[in-house]
């Protein structure tokens, strides 16, 4: 007798099997992976940063999807050591490549105030819990020398509308936020330039303390204007009276771009201040620069006359002025502010 052929149900179970095969491995490689935003590649170049040369020191001033290029630059150059301080973190490239860095022998030492997805770092990082308010500060050192003061978290995404100032060669700067990271991991939250440390970088400041205060004070000297572009705004913190008062007793003009973002109720959370802000006279208006994109506008600066820089990781609200840990540095380099006017001029315009 002959070999019996293969009956057709046989054929459809083997079928059945290999697209069983192909559509399971197909759905682990597109839900099996996070998104861009949360799992990069890492990518450890050995590039230079982009510092430029002024007169008065070395640093860069960045926007945008910049910003995550020069933290990932500054973690793979380090040499001997990060300190970071950051809101929140997520398992991302940026995670990943402080995990290697670490591996390799770099002290790594990471502060941060939220792990969005759970993660947890295996080198040596601390989760801060504030009996009021939240750990807010956001900056990086490396290799006690080189920092960036920063409105971006670790755990942004890449299209994350946000500002950066990169200083090169601020040891004593770099001593004051190491210190203030140390601390943190270990559980220690003390007064720390709460009415302003003067460093390489300008005034620095950590909150709760005279930082809103003081951006209050530079808002007053106000000669021809002031420019602010903020992610969260509230009407009643010592900032939002400088403003006020500038505008009406000293007939400063004041343009304002912030955030469109909604709350839990769908209401546009900075509506309020918007409306108290143009009452008062200023030109005030919600992002909508790629709106079909809808990116986070996660900025906190300010510009006064083009002459003063205020950044950090501040808004403009009663929390960050006398609950949360937010770091602000007030500038007085002329350079430097001119960098952060030229960008509002072009967001003002979209």
């Amino acid at each position: 007798m002959g070999k019996k052929p293969v009956g057709i149900y046989k054929i459809l179970r083997k079928v059945e099997f290999f697209l069983l095969v192909l559509i399971s491995l197909s759905l682990y490689f597109f839900f099996g992976k996070d998104t861009q935003e949360t799992r990069d590649p890492v990518d450890s170049s050995s590039e230079k940063i982009d510092i430029q040369d002024f007169d008065s020191g070395k640093y860069s001033v960045v926007f945008d999807k910049k910003v995550h290029g020069i933290m990932r630059k500054m973690i793979s150059e380090a040499k001997r050591s990060i300190y970071i301080s950051t809101y929140t973190i997520r398992h991302n490239e940026l995670l990943d490549l402080l995990q290697k860095r670490s591996s390799e022998g770099v002290q790594v030492n990471l502060a941060y105030g939220l792990s969005k997805d759970g993660f947890i770092p295996a080198f040596n990082a601390g989760l801060i819990k504030k009996k009021y308010g939240i750990f807010h500060s956001k900056y990086i050192v490396t290799d006690s020398n080189n920092v960036l003061i920063t409105s971006r978290n670790l755990g942004s995404g890449k299209g994350a509308m946000n500002n950066a100032v990169l200083y090169s060669d601020v040891p004593q700067t770099a001593k004051i936020l190491e210190k203030e990271v140390v601390d943190a991991i270990n559980g220690k939250m003390p007064k720390r330039c709460d009415k302003g440390c003067d460093a390489e970088i300008g005034r620095v400041f950590f909150t709760p303390g005279k930082a809103c205060v003081n951006i209050k004070k530079e808002f007053l000297k106000a000669k021809t204007k002031i420019e602010g572009a903020i992610y969260t705004v509230t009407t009643k913190n010592p900032v939002i009276t400088g403003l006020k008062n500038s505008l009406r007793k000293n007939k400063i003009p004041v343009k304002l771009v912030v955030d469109k973002w909604k709350g839990e109720d769908g209401t546009r959370v900075n509506k309020r201040a918007l409306n108290y802000f143009r009452s008062l006279g200023a030109e005030v208006k919600f992002d909508n620069s790629l709106l079909a994109k809808d990116p986070l506008f996660h900025h906190k600066f300010a510009v006064v006359d083009g002459q003063v820089s205020i950044l950090g990781s501040l808004n403009w609200t009663s929390s960050g002025c006398y609950k949360n840990r937010e770091i602000v540095v007030i500038s007085k380099d002329k350079k430097i502010a001119e960098k952060f006017s030229e960008y509002f001029t072009t967001i003002w315009k979209d």
